[in-house]
């Protein structure tokens, strides 16, 4: 990964069905933010169950404490933003499921889109490079975020 480069991470398991919800949208989010300095991934981790444990995500499939999707922000190669989030504890942060916008809002990604349109356009009109964004996915004019979940 690149100095500058950040990665944004599902961390899932195909026996959750709450993963299965939130495929869709993470695929979405990869095809409309993804840019020189925020790449996207998954990681299956019925597959790679040691992966959840490196991560402190809690596996259990019959209780309220799984913490399956897990999202992670890295940057620089360290763990920088996490939905859901944990408490000191390492037990997750009660709510419901993951929706779009609470990964667009959680992680900037709005944001991080515009910083990154302004600097390939040599800090040109930041604004105008994600409205033109946003149209290219059909996203309504204004924000990008508001897109129904």
């Amino acid at each position: 990964a690149g100095e500058h480069e950040a990665w944004l991470v599902m961390f899932a398991a195909d026996w959750a069905s709450s993963c299965a919800h939130l495929d869709p949208t993470f695929a979405e989010l990869s095809t409309h933010f993804t840019s020189p300095k925020l790449k996207f991934a998954k990681v299956d981790l019925g597959r790679w169950p040691e992966t959840a444990k490196r991560f402190n995500i809690n596996l259990d499939a019959f209780g309220s404490s799984s913490q399956v999707p897990t999202v992670i922000l890295f940057e620089k190669g360290e763990e920088t933003g996490r939905l859901p989030a944990l408490y000191d504890d390492g037990t997750k942060v009660s709510g419901g499921r993951m929706r779009r916008v609470d990964i667009v809002k959680g992680f900037g990604l709005d944001e991080r889109f515009a910083k990154t349109a302004a600097e390939a356009d040599g800090g040109g009109n930041a604004a105008a490079a994600a409205e033109a964004k946003a149209a290219a996915v059909g996203a309504p004019k204004g924000n990008a975020a508001k897109k129904k979940d």
